[in-house]
């Protein structure tokens, strides 16, 4: 009587680990990933092939399991892998997919491709901008001629008329600054600070502008 006992008690006993355990490795195979959150993207906006950091929450810690995407108005501009990742942190190069001149409003958004639901996070917006932009003298676009940098950084370009030449600061003001003979040559500054440009049309040869500006000499 006693070993029916303890054999009944025996099964019971195994039937009811048995069963915890099954329960267990549900709830563990249940268990939810969350969804990943944005909090922040530096910088916002920037140029093809910089270095852009997503920081937020619940990023998959692999960074290759991570998917970047970006579109605009609905449609997708491109998907990047990450180069670096943790929970908290993404790092990834902003791609190339801006024209000539022309910056594109987006949407990034970070998806867990690790999950069975692929859960996605809200969109941020971003800014993308050209890979070069387009240069406009006295309100038109520079077409002609060559390109100059002084030792302060200030840009010179010839305009509409390539006998005309402008000179662009760093902050973008624009001021008239001199003239060449008529042409379309490069142009170049000399250690004695004048602005030498080579006449490509009709007399060629080299004239030069002083270095407070004015015509050519």
């Amino acid at each position: 009587m006693n070993e029916k006992y303890f054999k009944v008690l025996t099964l019971i006993s195994i039937s009811t680990f048995i069963f915890f355990s099954c329960e267990e490795d549900t709830e563990a195979a249940d268990t939810e990933v969350p969804t990943p959150i944005i909090t922040s993207i530096s910088p916002v906006e920037g140029y093809p092939g910089e270095e852009v950091t997503i920081t937020g929450e619940n990023f998959n810690a692999n960074a290759a399991l991570n998917l970047v995407e970006i579109d605009s108005n609905g449609v997708s501009l491109a998907s990047v892998t990450p180069t670096e990742g943790t929970v908290t942190s993404l790092k990834f190069t902003r791609p190339n997919v801006s024209g000539v001149g022309v910056s594109i409003s987006a949407n990034l958004k970070v998806r867990n491709v690790e999950d069975p639901d692929e859960k996605v996070s809200d969109s941020v917006s971003i800014t993308l901008l050209p890979i070069f932009d387009i240069i406009t003298v006295a309100g038109l676009p520079k077409t002609k001629g060559g390109l100059a940098f002084d030792a302060d950084g200030n840009l010179y370009a010839r305009g509409q008329d390539p006998a005309e030449v402008y000179k662009i600061t760093p902050d973008g003001t624009e001021s008239y600054f001199g003239q060449t003979h008529w042409g379309e040559g490069e142009m170049h500054f000399g250690a004695d600070g004048y602005l030498y440009a080579a006449v490509v049309w009709g007399d060629y040869g080299i004239v030069r502008i002083p270095p407070s500006g004015g015509d050519y000499e």
